[in-house]
């Protein structure tokens, strides 16, 4: 059954040619006037990227003439500076040329009186009458004297004629152009400043600054009342030292060592936030600070009149020691052993927070304060030197001696210590965790 242009279709919609071609017009002319507006668009961006080149050519034209301005001016005040210094050289050179020529032409002279006295010497010598030649004698002495006299005298004033002063011709020349960044204008009237690009008006700045420009740098080693400042944030070695009146401070926050000495009247400062050792000494009449917050150890020394600190808030231990007549003072929150020494009249202070032992000793006449807030053991031993606690006893202590300093360790504390030690080791899982 085939389909036919009259009659009714079965099993499909039929529509005529008219209804069919206006479907299709209709969807072209929507593509239409989408083209339409991306052509108006496209030509929009035209527009703008044709006047942002005209834009671009008048600032390029604008930068050119502005940049042969200044050398043009440039090129006016070399013209003018090399025309300056020529003339210098040149009014050096007449001057010396004057001295010379008027040098030679007092030589001339002379030599023309030397070669008539020596003619009548001649004369004198060829003579064969003994009475003239002796009547001759003391003129020819006062001659001979006169001219070696006047030979000392031109030596001398052939030594003072003198040479270019290039010393003179070097400093103008240096000022001049110095000044020539200074003495440069700007022609505003060409391009205004607002209107360059950014790179190109900071460049223009640069040049026409004066403290930029032709900077005379003077560069020396200062060891006196200075500022002594070295940091290294590498893997090496940070090394600072400072003998003046200074302040001398070095930080390392690498695995090597920082060290910092200074035996003058300052302070000195060293920071170690690494792996490594942080030492720091100070035999001077200021303050000796070192500071470690890693795994390693940090010690403090301090033989004078002031403040020795040491700081440590890892899992090591701490170590501060004074013979001074002042304080020592240690804080220790970790895991382990805090321990301090104090010998002189001062006081003596140690502070533990942690599950470790803290360790205080002092054998001077002072005050001994040890204070632990923690499941571990808090031994204060303080030995007054007073005649009645010399008769006590020893029967249950234990006394050694190590590097002038006398411990007490009392046996209830060596059980103690040990049940810490083993409880620190079962906990942290460390055999050994640094001497005691």
């Amino acid at each position: 059954m085939s389909c036919r242009l009259d009659g009714e279709h079965q099993g499909h919609r039929v529509e005529t040619l008219n209804e069919a071609s206006e479907k299709k017009k209709e969807k072209l002319r929507n593509i239409l006037q989408k083209l339409t507006s991306q052509r108006e668009e496209a030509e929009k961006r035209v527009q703008n990227l044709e006047e942002l080149r005209g834009e671009e050519q008048e600032k390029a034209a604008g930068v050119t003439g502005h940049v042969s301005a200044l050398i043009n001016d440039i090129r006016e005040r070399l013209e003018a500076l090399e025309k300056r210094v020529l003339s210098e050289i040149s009014r050096q050179e007449n001057q010396v040329s004057l001295r010379v020529s008027d040098l030679i032409r007092q030589l001339e002279i002379k030599k023309e009186e030397l070669s008539r006295k020596m003619g009548d010497i001649e004369k004198l010598c060829n003579m064969t009458d003994p009475l003239t030649v002796l009547q001759e004698k003391e003129s020819d002495r006062d001659d001979y004297c006169d001219a070696e006299e006047d030979t000392e005298t031109h030596d001398i004033k052939v030594h003072d004629v003198g040479d270019l002063d290039f010393g003179v011709i070097s400093l103008t020349l240096c000022s001049r152009l110095a000044g020539f960044v200074t003495g440069v204008t700007r022609p505003h009237h060409v391009l205004e400043t607002t209107d360059m690009p950014l790179g190109l008006s900071t460049a223009l700045d640069i040049l026409l600054d004066v403290n930029i420009a032709l900077l005379d740098v003077n560069i020396a080693s200062e060891t006196s009342l200075g500022v002594n400042l070295p940091s290294d944030t590498s893997l090496g070695v940070n090394t600072a030292s400072d003998t003046s009146l200074g302040v001398n401070t070095a930080s390392d926050t690498s695995l090597g060592v920082n060290t910092a000495s200074d035996t003058s009247l300052g302070i000195n400062t060293a920071s170690d936030t690494a792996l490594g050792v942080n030492t720091a000494s100070d035999t001077s009449l200021g303050v000796n600070k070192a500071s470690n917050t890693s795994l390693g150890v940090n010690k403090a020394s301090n033989t004078s009149l002031g403040v020795n600190k040491a700081f440590d808030t890892s899992l090591v231990k701490n170590k501060a020691f004074d013979t001074s007549l002042s304080v020592n003072k240690a804080f220790h929150t970790s895991l382990d052993v805090n321990t301090t020494s104090d010998i002189s009249p001062g006081v003596n202070k140690a502070s533990d927070t942690s599950l470790g032992v803290n360790k205080a000793f002092d054998t001077s006449l002072g005050v001994n304060t040890a204070t632990d807030t923690s499941l571990g053991v808090n031994i204060a031993v303080n030995k007054v030197y007073v005649s009645d606690l010399l008769q006590m006893d020893c029967d249950n202590e234990e006394m050694y001696q190590d590097d002038d300093d006398v411990y007490q360790y009392d046996h209830n504390y060596e059980v103690q210590d040990d049940y810490v030690h083993d409880n620190y080791n079962d906990d942290m899982g460390f055999d050994d965790y640094g001497e005691d």
